[in-house]
C-alpha cells in the first residue's frame, strides 16, 4: 500500500468550534445542543435515517455533537382526543462498556449487533468519536482484527490478496482474487494475524471455498465481490473478529484502507507488517471521467456497483497485493466495530495524486451476501 502523508480521518461534519451546552443547528437545518455523544440519546436515530452528525468539537477523548432537541411525535387520535406530545425517542446510552442499539434494519445490521454483542464487552473508544488515522503506518496488533491473508498454491504458499471476516464462517473478498494466473485457486486464509511472519497454528489458518457473485466474470472487474467458506468455525476472540457492513448510504468522505500490498508500484517486495492509510472520495463524475474505457472495464465506471477513492494532494493509495482488503470507517453506532463499505478492486495506477482506485460497492450485494451467509 503506497501511502505516506499523514491524515487525520473523521465521520463528522464540521461547525465552527462550539463547546458544551452551545446552541448549534443540524445538518439539516434543525437547532439542537451541543453535547457529548454519549450524552446525545438522538444520534442514533439520525445516523438510522442517514443523517450525518454535526461536530461542534472534541474534548480529550469524545466527540462533541450538535444534538437535536425533544421531537414532536404524533400518535393516532383515540375518542377524539389530541394525542400529539413533545418528546423524544427512547434514549440510546452509548459508553465504552459497548451498550445495546436497538435492533432495527436489514439482517447484516442485526448480524453486526450480535458479534458485538457476543464478543465485544469493552474498548478504547465509544461510538462515533473520531479516530486519527495516520496514512502510511503499520498498522497495531488487533486494530483490525477483521482482515484475513489469502494463500495461493500447492506446496509452497504464496500470500497475495487480502479479505476481511464477516461471520464464524465467511470472508468477504474480491472477485479476482479467488484465483491467481500464477499460482492457481485461493485455498487458505490466515487470520488474527498482524505480520505475514506471524507464527500460525490452527487458529490462525484455515481451508477456504471460494463463491463468486454470479455474475462476475474474469479478468473484468465489475462485480468484483466473492464469499470464502471455512472449512470450519473460525474461533473468534479480540484478535479475530468479523467486520459490519454497511447497510446505508455511502456519505463518507474519508476512509481507511487496509492491507498487506506492496508500497511501491510494480515493485515485487511486500510489507511483512499490515499497512493501514486514510483516502478521500472521488465524485462520480470524477470517475467517470477517469475510467471512461479501459480493458478490465470496457464499459467505463459504473457508479451503482462501484466506488472511487484515493488522494488528490498525495500519494495515499492501495497497491497491488491489497486487493480483497476492506474500505472502512470506525462504526459510529456499534462501538468496537468496523464498517465495511467497499472492497478493494484495481487501480490503472499506484500512489499517484489524482488518480484514485476502485472499490466494489458493497452495498449493491447485501441482498445476496445475507442470502449466502445467513440463510435463515
Amino acid at each position: 500500500m503506497l501511502i505516506h502523508l499523514a491524515i487525520v480521518f473523521s465521520l463528522l461534519a464540521f461547525t465552527k468550534s462550539l463547546n458544551e451546552g452551545d446552541k448549534c443547528f443540524k445538518t439539516d437545518g434543525s437547532p439542537g445542543v451541543c453535547k457529548a455523544i454519549n450524552d446525545c440519546p438522538y444520534a442514533e436515530d439520525d445516523f438510522r435515517k442517514n443523517l450525518e452528525p454535526m461536530k461542534c468539537g472534541i474534548s480529550d477523548i469524545y466527540s462533541v455533537i450538535c444534538c437535536g432537541e425533544s421531537l414532536v411525535v404524533t400518535t393516532p387520535k383515540i375518542k377524539g382526543r389530541n394525542t400529539t406530545t413533545t418528546e423524544g425517542p427512547k434514549a440510546k446510552e452509548f459508553s465504552l462498556e459497548c451498550n445495546k442499539p436497538e435492533r432495527i434494519g436489514r439482517k447484516a445490521y442485526t448480524k453486526c449487533l450480535e458479534y458485538q454483542e457476543k464478543y465485544v464487552s469493552t474498548c478504547s473508544a465509544a461510538p462515533g468519536n473520531i479516530m486519527p488515522i495516520v496514512g502510511g503506518q503499520d498498522a497495531q496488533e488487533g486494530e483490525f482484527p477483521h482482515m484475513a491473508l489469502l494463500g495461493y498454491g500447492k506446496d509452497k504458499l504464496e500470500w497475495i490478496c487480502g479479505g476481511f471476516i464477516i461471520s464464524e464462517e465467511f470472508v468477504v473478498t474480491a472477485g479476482h482474487c479467488t484465483y491467481s494466473p500464477y499460482h492457481g485457486p485461493v485455498k487458505k486464509i490466515r487470520v488474527g494475524i498482524l505480520r505475514r511472519s506471524d507464527p500460525v497454528d490452527a487458529s490462525k489458518e484455515y481451508n477456504v471455498y471460494p463463491i463468486k457473485y454470479p455474475q462476475y466474470h474474469s479478468p473484468m472487474r465489475y462485480h468484483d465481490i466473492a464469499l470464502l467458506r471455512t472449512d470450519r468455525i473460525m474461533q473468534f476472540n479480540k484478535f479475530v473478529m468479523p467486520a459490519c457492513l454497511h447497510d446505508g448510504d455511502e456519505s463518507q468522505t474519508d476512509a481507511i484502507v487496509t492491507g498487506w500490498g506492496t508500497t511501491v508500484f510494480r515493485h515485487q517486495e511486500l510489507p511483512d507488517v499490515l499497512q493501514k492509510a486514510t483516502v478521500e472520495r472521488f465524485q462520480n463524475g470524477e470517475c467517470q471521467e477517469l475510467y471512461r474505457k479501459t480493458r478490465l472495464m470496457p464499459k467505463g465506471f459504473n457508479s451503482t456497483t462501484q466506488l472511487c477513492y484515493g488522494s488528490r494532494g498525495s500519494n495515499q493509495d492501495t497497491c497491488e497485493g491489497d486487493s480483497g482488503g476492506p474500505l472502512q470507517v470506525s462504526h459510529p453506532i456499534v462501538c468496537c466495530m468496523h464498517w465495511v463499505f467497499g472492497i478493494t478492486s484495481w487501480g490503472k495506477w499506484c500512489g499517484i495524486a489524482g488518480e484514485p482506485s476502485i472499490y466494489t460497492r458493497l452495498q449493491y450485494y447485501l441482498p445476496w451476501i445475507e442470502e449466502v451467509v445467513w440463510p435463515i
